[in-house]
């Protein structure tokens, strides 16, 4: 894996100077997980005692923003600086002491796999570039969840149902991936609710329990609940999870 040790000593140059010290900026995702391209929101607070100014500003949004991107896997960055001839570079706004502004970022690519990434967001405060870092998440993942059964389900018999957790990302993730919190239904052919744990609004009450599962792994989690499965009568089914993790499976128990 490649390490980039340099990118703390950009955070730490960003951070080091006078303007640094009276305007913070944050910029933190704003879009769903699953949404490319991805839509950040940038909070500009100005705590000092004189304005400040932020260039490339148009309206209430960053335009053209040149980025630099980092997967957390390793590898180059990519980077977008954009050409000023092709490209709405904004206006330099000001904040007055003591205000904060928030501006809409949009990242400047659709294509990126799911997994974690830190981007460095290069704008001029003050006539000086600074380098504005945000940690991003792609989905789907880390984790997929599939429901799963046995090819062959006795009528009357316990349903032996578990749920696999793949790890769809690049690195290995670490989560509490225990079934607590999480709501099961079983419905029969006709729609009628045969089963219901009624999970709402209960969550684990226990200490973290992490579990780590390296890229393209799966970890198996056996359901198990207060409320027994129902031994169910012949027909077909189909079960549905939801909670933090969505899945559905329809299934057929046999005589």
């Amino acid at each position: 894996m490649t390490r980039h040790f340099w990118l703390p000593t950009l955070l730490a140059l960003a951070l080091a100077t006078p303007a640094a010290a009276q305007v913070r900026l944050t910029l933190t995702q704003r879009s769903p997980e699953v949404q490319q391209p991805v839509e950040l929101t940038l909070e500009v607070y100005n705590s000092g005692k004189t304005s400040t100014t932020i260039g490339r500003i148009r309206r209430d949004f960053v335009a053209c923003p040149p980025f630099k991107l980092f997967d957390k896997v390793g590898g180059a960055p990519r980077i977008e600086r954009y050409i000023a001839a092709d490209c709405d570079v904004g206006e330099t706004v000001t904040v007055p002491a003591g205000q904060r502004r928030r501006y809409r970022v949009t990242l400047p690519w659709n294509d990126l796999r799911p997994g974690a990434y830190t981007a460095f967001l290069e704008l001029p405060v003050n006539g000086k570039t600074r380098a504005v870092p945000a940690d991003l998440r792609v989905e789907p993942g880390p984790f997929v969840a599939e429901l799963r059964v046995p090819p062959r389900v006795k009528a009357g018999a316990p349903l032996p149902l578990t749920v696999a957790f793949h790890n769809v990302w690049r690195t290995t993730q670490q989560e509490d991936l225990r079934l607590c919190g999480h709501g099961l239904l079983i419905r029969n052919g006709n729609g009628r609710t045969v089963y219901d744990n009624r999970r709402e609004g209960v969550s684990c009450i226990e200490n973290l329990v992490l579990t780590a599962v390296r890229p393209g792994s799966v970890h198996i989690e056996k359901w198990v609940d207060p409320v027994p499965l129902t031994k169910l009568p012949p027909g077909r089914y189909t079960a549905i999870l939801w909670g933090k993790y969505n899945a559905s499976l329809p299934f057929e128990v046999t005589k």
